[in-house]
């Protein structure tokens, strides 16, 4: 009845200790795939705003450029006639004083199409500059993104060592349990590999333990 009892005793010990192994792998494995799911899902969708939203400005700032240029090389050419034609009118100016007049308007209206011309130059500017704050906001996003990636790479070498740990710690287990179960009719062999197996439980690293330490975090 004794070596029943301290067989099943051993067979309960061995199905503990597996089990709690398995928990805190599975605890762990879990925790670290929803953290790096969660990292590149971020890091994913913070890229690809970025990429868009620059794309989409800097190709509105070329096309609004590009019509500016042109507007601003009609205007000048306009004026430049406007003057001409005012200096040739000058000799004339009787008989071309209701042109001189039409002229005068059209230049005003050409001065308020150039000062607004001006103010979108302006608008597109202070756009540019925000273009600018945005970009480097988002590179310093980016540059989180790279510390908590390298923060977490770190922490996951970190559980791969604690696993090979426990790994091995199990195999020394499973080894004494073995030595028990072939020496269990040897009381003195079985009070020896039972402090043994005392001993083994009482050692620092006997488990993988969940401590806050393992716990990887970020701030947004």
């Amino acid at each position: 009845a004794r070596e029943a009892a301290n067989e099943e005793t051993i067979t309960k010990m061995k199905a503990d200790f597996v089990r709690d192994i398995t928990e805190q792998k599975n605890f762990y494995e879990n925790m670290i795939n929803d953290q790096i799911r969660l990292l590149e899902q971020n890091h994913l969708e913070e890229k690809q705003k970025y990429l868009v939203t620059t794309q989409d400005l800097k190709q509105k700032f070329e096309e609004e450029k590009k019509q500016m240029t042109a507007n601003m090389k009609d205007l000048k050419a306009t004026i430049l006639i406007i003057e001409n034609e005012k200096a040739a009118e000058v000799q004339n100016v009787r008989s071309q004083k209701i042109r001189l007049e039409a002229l005068s308007d059209e230049l005003a209206e050409n001065q308020i199409l150039f000062d607004e011309k001006n103010s979108q130059i302006e608008k597109l500017q202070e756009r540019v500059s925000l273009l600018e704050k945005e970009s480097e906001s988002q590179n310093k996003v980016i540059q989180r993104l790279n510390q908590k990636s390298g923060i977490l790479s770190k922490d996951i070498e970190q559980e791969k060592d604690h696993r090979k740990t426990a790994e091995l710690r199990l195999k020394a287990f499973e080894a004494m349990v073995e030595a028990m179960s072939n020496e269990i009719y040897d009381p003195k062999k079985l009070e020896k590999n039972a402090l043994a197996m005392l001993a083994f439980f009482k050692s620092p690293n006997q488990l993988l333990r969940r401590s806050k330490s393992h716990h990887i975090t970020f701030k947004k």
